[in-house]
């Protein structure tokens, strides 16, 4: 088949094409939006002694490594038992960060009040029990507010990955269409069908009678 004949395939089903894509990017748009619960974000910052990029101080990597560390949050644990989480969970749900002698701990949670009790209380923890660790020491200077506005997640990449298999279905069921279309259509058709060459076509012309203009006189 040559590339016209898939060109006017396409035509032919172009409102199928163009249909089954848009239909099916706003069903998933509208099921990310249904489905996807907001997660609230709340930072605590500490001000350190010795900044935390120097050889004086943990780097990035090692600060992360010990406040995410099992034995680190068992202590947040004992010192808060009233976020009723374990270990693990406290790790899966903070993310500190630095920048000079600034530590940034920030959590996340369902909601305000949750995500910045975790924040404080791994904050809190690091100025008690940080030299434990061989942490600077730290005061927290901004401790995590309770208003953290939400964030969603982006449903760009779904959408755009509803709207292509869209796109290869539509494709799919416009050949599909044609492959079981058995009537005869153009000369390519006649001879796929009829195994015979054709030496010609004969164009359909519609003839129009042409009115008199001549006007009839009335006798009387």
């Amino acid at each position: 088949m040559e590339l016209r004949e898939y060109w006017k395939i396409i035509r032919r089903s172009l409102w199928l094409i163009l249909l089954i894509p848009i239909v099916t990017s706003f069903v998933a748009y509208y099921y990310a939006h249904k489905t996807t619960k907001p997660v609230y974000q709340a930072t605590a910052t500490l001000l350190t002694t010795a900044s935390a990029s120097s050889q004086s101080g943990p780097g990035p990597t090692t600060l992360f490594g010990i406040l995410t560390s099992q034995a680190f949050d068992q202590d947040v644990i004992k010192e808060f038992p009233s976020l009723l989480l374990s270990p693990s969970e406290i790790a899966s749900l903070i993310q500190p960060a630095t920048s000079g002698s600034l530590i940034y701990i920030t959590s996340v949670g369902p909601n305000e009040p949750y995500a910045a009790s975790v924040a404080n209380a791994v904050a809190q923890t690091f100025v008690d029990q940080g030299s434990a660790f061989g942490l600077p020491s730290a005061t927290v200077i901004n401790p995590a507010s309770p208003t953290a506005p939400a964030t969603i997640k982006s449903s760009k990449k779904t959408v755009i990955m509803a709207g292509v298999i869209g796109l290869i279905l539509a494709l799919g069921i416009a050949f599909m269409r044609e492959y079981l279309d058995l009537r005869i259509k153009t000369e390519t058709d006649m001879s796929r069908f009829l195994n015979i060459p054709v030496l010609g076509t004969v164009q359909e012309y519609k003839i129009r009678q042409k009115k008199s203009g001549k006007s009839k006189r009335k006798i009387g």
